[in-house]
């Protein structure tokens, strides 16, 4: 596990361990979106991404994996 607040941790472990699932409030999208080095083949090995507490605002996941 990742502290959720450090995004830069977590794009580093999704990349490096090719986590498949994330999950996770959209506080935690929207930090990971607004990384500037994070790129989408850092997501590429993600294939589930859940979310909740709140509405995930709109066009967040078209852009994490465009």
């Amino acid at each position: 596990m990742v502290d959720w607040l450090d995004p830069v941790s977590a794009v580093e472990a999704i990349r490096d361990r090719t986590i498949t699932v994330i999950s996770g409030a959209p506080t935690m999208f929207a930090a990971l979106m607004a990384l500037p080095r994070a790129t989408a083949a850092d997501l590429s090995t993600v294939r589930l991404a859940l979310t909740g507490a709140a509405p995930l605002i709109k066009g967040y996941s078209q852009r994490a994996w465009a």
